[in-house]
């Protein structure tokens, strides 16, 4: 093989052991070193019928090896056909938290990078613990959110809603200006027409008046008469 076989020792033995135990603890089936891919032997693997995964454990207990095992995982887990295409196949790297706190402490640039290596493909890592295994929770990256501007006195500043009530008491201004006052037609037509009725006043015809005309009348029928 192309990164060859790493050599086998008591403690990564142990952590074998307890990655097969785990395992064997919510999987209806878990065993260890078992061959599922031509030429890779899987350190750890275990099937939860309930879920329906299947998981690859690879263990790792020295730095060396860390980058490594993330191409036998994941070699392992791409090669494998499920016998039920609705099974899912999980692949895992376990590490004890011994080389877990060292490469914190004195590498953290590898730590980082082989951190992100398993992210891009997908690899999920264990902290093997004396009592318990442990799952890598890995952070959500945080989204910016945007900051509102405050006084000393804390009130918030809305520039934008100022500049439009600005904008809009001055057009209403304008308007107001340009838009000449209504004039009340109707009540210059009833002057008019009060105006007119006032100057037209029909005087209604007595009997004494037509009494003085007819005598006038007469008077100058005999004057004519006289003269012929």
């Amino acid at each position: 093989m192309y990164w060859g076989y790493s050599e086998r020792s008591t403690y990564h033995t142990t952590c074998v052991n307890r990655v097969a135990s785990h395992l064997k603890r919510f999987c209806i089936e878990a065993g260890k070193e078992r061959k599922f891919v031509s030429g890779r032997i899987t350190d750890a693997w275990g099937y939860d019928s309930k879920t329906k995964t299947i998981y690859f454990c690879e263990i790792k207990v020295n730095s060396k090896d860390l980058m490594k095992g993330v191409y036998q995982i994941y070699e392992t887990a791409f090669k494998y056909t499920p016998k039920d295409p609705r099974n899912n196949v999980i692949p895992v790297i376990a590490i004890p938290k011994k080389l877990y706190n060292e490469l914190i402490k004195h590498d953290i640039e590898q730590w980082k990078s082989f951190r992100s290596l398993c992210e891009t493909n997908k690899i999920t890592i264990w902290i093997i613990e004396q009592s318990a295994i442990q799952q890598m929770k890995i952070p959500k990256l945080k989204t910016p959110t945007k900051t509102k501007e405050t006084t000393r006195a804390g009130i918030i500043r809305k520039p934008k809603i100022k500049a439009k009530l600005k904008t809009s008491t001055k057009k209403r201004a304008i308007v107001k200006a340009k838009t000449p006052k209504k004039i009340n037609t109707k009540i210059k037509l009833k002057a008019s027409t009060m105006n007119k009725a006032s100057t037209k006043v029909k005087i209604p015809k007595t009997s004494k008046t037509t009494s003085k005309i007819k005598a006038k009348a007469k008077k100058n029928k005999a004057t004519l008469k006289r003269k012929r």
